[in-house]
């Protein structure tokens, strides 16, 4: 018997209304033959349907663990500069932001006594 692309049939013996580890068991490819052993052993029937196998590569359980919260995927922008003015002004300038706009700031805060990075 080959195991084909169609659905294959397990005709499993049966005791009390129960399939049993020690029965008769036969895997059929014909639904007719199926059923004429099942009657033959006094049992039921069962479909098996293949399963399509996803191909895939595994993933350590510990990368499952630091997924979670998914903090890696979207970071928050990471502050590469600082300086607080003695006039009581801060300025931050985060990664990825324009440089521009921090000089800006910066010398807008020139007049007021020493920046403190």
């Amino acid at each position: 018997m080959s195991i084909t692309a169609n659905p294959t049939f397990l005709a499993v013996e049966t005791r009390a209304g129960r399939a049993t580890l020690g029965g008769r068991r036969r895997l059929l490819d014909d639904l007719q033959e199926a059923v004429q052993t099942v009657e033959e052993i006094d049992g039921r029937l069962y479909a098996i349907e293949p399963v399509e196998v996803v191909a895939m590569t595994p993933v350590s359980a510990s990368a499952h663990v630091r997924l979670v919260g998914v903090p890696a995927l979207d970071p928050e922008p990471r502050p590469i500069a600082g300086m607080t003015c003695p006039c009581g002004a801060r300025g931050t300038l985060y990664e990825g932001e324009n440089r521009d706009a921090w000089d800006a700031w910066v010398e807008s805060h020139d007049g007021c006594s020493e920046m403190v990075a």
